[in-house]
């Protein structure tokens, strides 16, 4: 757990922000919003802003202490902007490994809002998870769908999931990348949709050797009929996006709803389990089946 060791407050000159700066190394930091730093900088300008805020992390490494800029860059690039100085309060904190680094970012969620992906990005870093940022991110929020569905999560608690769901990550991330064609968004695109990830993570709590040839099976497409459950729900996942939300937009896919997706994607596995045909059959006002 992180531990507050000074507050005060200063005023940021333009050479104490580069000082600030140098501290902004840590891996995967989200990137400068060059819209923030503009707005910041006509506030100062201005004359309209405020008391900034600067949050300092401090952790031990072996025998020396590294620190890195938690909170604070865009102001800092801003005031480096106006050539001006602004009131800002200092806050340092002590912490014991990356873990709680990344805890601290993620309290500082407030004026440039931190997205979802940059607080998954950074704690996968911080825990030692080498998925490719885009790959975490959908996992959370397929975790999120898994155990919250119709519920309203913050984004700290999706956060957390990165270390529930380890082994089904790991599993996930091979899925999505080793490819046999090795074009891996290409071959998986009708794959990386958070409600396909849910419903992965249902048949993985099933039965992990089943899930692993049947998921290959939609990705690949390679030795099915066309009377295969699997061969069905890819052509389903192929021609479809989603109705509504992030993805939704211009498009020739048909829309289908998060819990059609995952509705039809149970209805397959469980075909494919009793060794059957289906139709791929899907009712609104249903509950999503039982997974067998």
């Amino acid at each position: 757990m992180f531990k507050k060791e000074s507050s005060a407050k200063k005023i940021l000159t333009p050479k104490l922000a580069e000082q600030y700066l140098s501290l902004n190394t840590f891996e995967r930091q989200r990137q400068l919003r060059r819209s923030h730093v503009l707005m910041l900088l006509s506030r100062i300008d201005a004359g309209l802003f405020l008391t900034g805020n600067i949050g300092i992390a401090n952790v031990a490494v072996e025998n020396e202490t590294i620190s890195y800029l938690v909170n604070g860059q865009h102001q800092c690039n801003a005031v480096l902007a106006a050539n001006k100085n602004i009131d800002v309060v200092v806050e340092k904190y002590s912490c014991e490994n990356m873990r709680d680094v990344s805890l601290l970012y993620q309290q500082y969620d407030n004026h440039a809002s931190r997205s979802l992906a940059n607080l998954v990005t950074f704690h996968a870093s911080a825990i030692g998870i080498d998925w490719p940022p885009r790959i975490a991110n959908l996992i959370v929020s397929g975790a999120a769908l898994r155990e919250g569905w119709g519920k309203k999560l913050g984004k700290q608690e999706k956060v957390e999931m990165l270390e529930r769901y380890m082994e089904q990550g790991n599993f996930i991330k091979k899925l999505l990348t080793e490819t046999p064609d090795k074009k891996p968004g290409a071959e998986t695109k009708h794959l990386r949709k958070s409600p396909v990830i849910c419903a992965i993570l249902l048949t993985w709590e099933k039965c992990q050797r089943d899930t692993k040839e049947f998921w290959e099976n939609v990705r690949d497409g390679e030795g099915l009929t066309r009377k295969s459950p699997q061969f069905k729900l890819r052509e389903f996942l192929r021609d479809t996006n989603f109705s509504a939300g992030a993805w939704a937009g211009v498009t020739t896919k048909k829309p289908a709803t998060q819990h059609e997706i995952v509705f039809r994607s149970i209805v397959a596995w469980n075909a494919y389990r009793k060794n059957i045909s289906t139709a791929l059959k899907y009712y609104v006002s249903k509950q999503i089946p039982r997974v067998l």
